[in-house]
């Protein structure tokens, strides 16, 4: 649901602007390109739908197959990255609705984040698995490498990573896991 938060005709909530339907199970992770105004949902139902947030038009659907999204991350204009209960790291283009490349059981177990250094062409994945990986990407081949492998120290599950320096070069990221560290 679209929500105008400065709009408090509502007592419990601001006002809906509209609700964006096209799933038929939990939505499990969204992510908003500001740069175009489009909005990338995945759900339970084994499908991603990218939308158009000013008309609320569904743009495309791209069906994920074998399991649901968990994560979202965009990497450039044309291109996203998606992962899950699969361990798969899938990359899709969204001008051809297309996947364009996957990485099969990057991880053990599920993947619970995923971060994209631009200015490095790196990937981050994170996973219950108790492993960050960094992954070298090279998007004109649709090829990756993976660089390293972080085994958490405390043992506990990789749940969220960001970057410590804003993106600006990618060198120094943080890790949350399910122990508080």
């Amino acid at each position: 649901r679209q929500w105008n938060q400065h709009d408090h005709t509502s007592t419990d909530h601001g006002k809906i602007v509209r609700t964006l339907r096209a799933h038929s199970g939990i939505i499990h992770c969204i992510l908003v390109d500001d740069s175009s105004d489009h909005l990338l949902s995945s759900s339970i139902d084994e499908s991603l739908c990218l939308w158009d947030l000013n008309t609320g038009q569904q743009l495309q659907k791209f069906s994920v197959y074998s399991s649901y999204a968990c994560v979202l991350c965009k990497v450039d204009k044309s291109v996203f990255v998606c992962a899950g209960n699969d361990q798969c790291i899938n990359f899709w283009n969204i001008e051809r609705n297309e996947r364009i490349h996957t990485i099969g059981k990057a991880h053990s177990t599920r993947i619970q984040s995923l971060l994209y250094s631009k200015s490095n062409q790196v990937l981050i994945s994170a996973s219950f698995d108790m492993t960050v990986k960094v992954w070298d990407l090279k998007l004109e081949s649709a090829k990756s490498t993976q660089k390293y492998t972080i085994k958490n120290p405390f043992e506990k599950w990789c749940k969220s990573v960001a970057f410590l320096d804003g993106e600006k070069d990618g060198s120094r990221v943080l890790v949350g896991d399910d122990g508080g560290n």
